[in-house]
């Protein structure tokens, strides 16, 4: 288990697998196709994006995967 700092300063768990899935996601310049992840990189992206770890986002009728950069987020 890892330490990942998500929006805000707040911090979130990830397992070994999902800390792969995001340094792979980081080699390529912080964004991947979703297509080019297999099923189970798929899945555990989906799980990421909804603890705020990734962004997904469609460009070009093509689904992304981008990682949530605390320094990105406007903090009041």
């Amino acid at each position: 288990m890892r330490v990942r700092e998500i929006r805000g300063g707040l911090q979130a768990y990830i397992t070994n697998e999902e800390q792969m899935l995001v340094d792979l996601i980081e080699k390529n310049n912080g964004i991947i196709e979703k297509s080019k992840l297999h099923e189970r990189f798929q899945e555990l992206a989906r799980q990421l994006t909804s603890r705020c770890i990734l962004n997904r986002r469609k460009f070009d009728d093509k689904i992304y995967y981008l990682i949530n950069m605390p320094e990105d987020i406007w903090r009041i």
